[in-house]
């Protein structure tokens, strides 16, 4: 069963991998190392979509420009990201690294608020996460995050 509640006490999230809207409320999607975990924001946010959201007051622009950004979006969790932007954080399924993603503004005009970056660090530090990746303080023209390149580069360093 899915979980639409909204959640802000970093201690009942810690454990799950989820969204975070824009006022910085944290949505569980999967517990992290859960079997069932493939495609689960997709699934998750394609839901969310369909039950939560009313489309038809969805406010975008639509101009062809938009239509081809749309096009673009490589289904509905990064339309979530993109078009009403949340904040994705999961974790990769074999050294359970973290992966962010934040909005692109150059797609619908979304950024990354104070409120959800407040949410993702206190996550993360519970986790015991790095929270020094540039995606988050703006230093780079990236919008995802894959720790597993850390752990690639701790490999390095012990050979």
């Amino acid at each position: 069963m899915l979980d639409f509640n909204k959640y802000n006490d970093v201690v009942q999230v810690k454990d799950y991998d989820g969204f975070i809207d824009r006022d910085g409320n944290y949505y569980k999607v999967v517990l992290r190392r859960e079997k069932s975990y493939k495609d689960s924001h997709n699934i998750w946010a394609e839901k969310f979509l369909k039950e939560k959201i009313d489309i038809k007051n969805l406010k975008l622009n639509l101009n062809y420009s938009t239509i081809f950004k749309l096009i673009e979006l490589k289904g509905p969790a990064e339309i979530l990201i993109n078009c009403l932007g949340f904040v994705y954080y999961s974790h990769d399924p074999i050294y359970y690294k973290p992966i962010v993603k934040i909005p692109n503004p150059k797609i619908f005009g979304k950024t990354v608020t104070d409120e959800q970056l407040d949410m993702l660090c206190n996550i993360m530090l519970c986790n015991k996460e790095n929270i020094d990746i540039p995606i988050l303080y703006g230093d780079t023209n990236e919008y995802e995050y894959c720790g597993l390149e850390d752990n690639q580069f701790d490999k390095k360093k012990k050979i």
